[in-house]
């Protein structure tokens, strides 16, 4: 028989938690579909780059935003359609790009 004494209970239940919010946030990462997309090319000027979500959940709902190249900003439009209906965002605050810009042939924001 296992005896467990209230510190060993508490400790455990704090790990449990813990693994059960960082389960829920991959879930949630794997579901919204966020994957880098690699492009081809450089930027010359900031209007060759462009600011764009790269999952199903937009930045103001836990999603992911990036700087890429103006023309690769329709693959990230096509991936878009494919989202469900269905999509479970977390409504967590995630925008953090102002502006893009191209910064030795890359676009960063």
């Amino acid at each position: 028989m296992v005896c467990m004494n209230k510190k060993g209970f508490f400790t455990g239940l704090v790990v449990l938690g813990v693994l059960l919010i960082v389960g829920f946030f991959w879930i949630v990462g794997e579901m919204t579909g966020e994957e880098e997309l690699v492009g081809e090319g450089e930027c010359v000027v900031d209007e060759d780059c462009v600011k764009v979500q790269t999952g199903c959940c937009p930045c103001n709902n836990g999603g992911k935003e990036e700087c890429v190249l103006k023309s690769e900003e329709g693959g990230y439009l096509e991936r878009l359609e494919n989202c469900s209906a269905n999509t479970i965002c977390a409504t967590v605050y995630m925008c953090e790009i102002e502006s893009c810009g191209c910064v030795d042939g890359r676009c960063i924001g």
